[in-house]
């Protein structure tokens, strides 16, 4: 009971509501105490899922009554609206509930149930409500409550916790909970050795004493963040500014991965020329046979290779205008200039035009143009 205590103290105050906040608390509070007037279960579940989770004092003590209600479904849904509750007194709720079990047992499934909406919160604070001794690890539920809810507070002692336990289990029950362990573990360190207990052991032993934890998760593996966040009901890539409703994480993957499309395609894409100036955008570098880029002017070099004849490689570029598939005929260095313009070459023993017959030397500098 007194390490329940020592956490309460940790729990940040609110901050001043707005007029909108206060609104909608009333509304809920009214919808809270009508339905817990009436004494319908199924208007008191009703109520609960839908007003529950306003973070308002009222609302929470309602919530909290409710957790002592002879009905099991009203005691299962008030458990689910303290978990989701903002409001600083539902986890003070929670943690007195859990207290309870030392004079009367809790079933299985509800004391996995009160677990994981404690941890829920992320307050590392309950590392030591968790670990007091309250709660029965014997049944496979709330054992695998316990170690996922570890991994949500953030704090080495969270580790320390994990590595005792699995040390503690038999051989059979470790690795029947492998699996939860590595996804806790890997999400409190961004370290992973799978479900190998004896990777994780020398593991721990050799980073056990300066272990620190990031008050972040770390990055983890695509189908391990998916399974965390179904379990825990938060969006897909918590780092995200975008945010989504809490409760559907396919919808949450599913429009993430639509704006990580977005944003790629964004990138892609050049941005508008401004007068004057040419756009910068990340636009794709093209390249002719030659190595050069296209649509660039020409280095000293390469005009003075130009002036001279150039490799035919360099004699090929063809304007936006150009047929790309006609080469340009061997042996003929000016009608190459003119077929690099679109002009028709001249025949054997034809003169070239004016036009096209210039010489490279008053071409000097000019450099087709896409």
């Amino acid at each position: 009971m007194l390490s329940i205590l020592c956490v309460l103290p940790l729990l940040a105050p609110l901050g001043a509501a707005s007029s909108d906040d206060r609104e909608l608390a009333n509304d809920a509070i009214a919808t809270m105490e009508a339905a817990f007037a009436q004494g319908d279960s199924t208007v008191k579940v009703e109520a609960l899922a839908g007003a529950g989770r306003v973070a308002s004092n009222r609302v929470v003590k309602t919530a909290t009554q409710a957790l002592r209600d002879p009905d099991g479904s009203v005691r299962d849904a008030a458990i689910e609206a303290l978990r989701f509750n903002s409001f600083p007194g539902s986890l003070r709720a929670l943690l007195v509930e859990l207290t309870r079990a030392r004079k009367e047992p809790l079933d299985p499934e509800r004391a996995a149930a009160l677990t994981r909406a404690v941890c829920q919160k992320g307050q590392a604070g309950a590392v030591d409500a968790l670990t007091s001794g309250v709660i029965d690890r014997g049944s496979r539920p709330v054992a695998s409550a316990w170690i996922l809810g570890l991994g949500r507070l953030r704090s080495p002692a969270s580790v320390a916790a994990l590595m005792d336990f699995m040390a503690s289990l038999p051989a059979a029950r470790r690795t029947a909970h492998m699996d939860e362990f590595r996804l806790s573990l890997v999400a409190l360190t961004g370290v992973d050795h799978g479900t190998d207990s004896a990777a994780w052991e020398d593991w721990w032993e050799e980073r056990g004493d300066d272990l620190e934890v990031a008050a972040e998760r770390p990055s983890i593996p695509a189908l391990l963040r998916r399974e965390w966040c179904d379990y825990w009901r938060i969006d897909a890539d918590e780092a995200h500014p975008e945010q989504f409703e809490v409760g559907n994480p396919a919808e949450a993957r599913e429009a993430s991965a639509q704006l990580e499309a977005d944003e790629g395609a964004a990138d892609a894409e050049p941005e508008e020329e401004k007068p004057g100036r040419r756009a910068t955008s990340q636009r794709p570098v093209r390249k002719d046979k030659a190595g050069r880029k296209k649509n660039a002017k020409p280095s000293g070099k390469e005009a003075a290779q130009e002036e001279d004849g150039g490799a035919p490689e360099a004699k090929e570029e063809k304007g936006e205008g150009d047929d790309a598939d006609a080469p340009a005929p061997k042996g003929n260095k000016k009608a190459g200039k003119g077929a690099a313009k679109g002009e028709k070459p001249p025949q054997k023993g034809e003169k070239p035009s004016k036009k096209g017959g210039k010489s490279g030397a008053k071409q000097k500098g000019k450099s087709p143009r896409g």
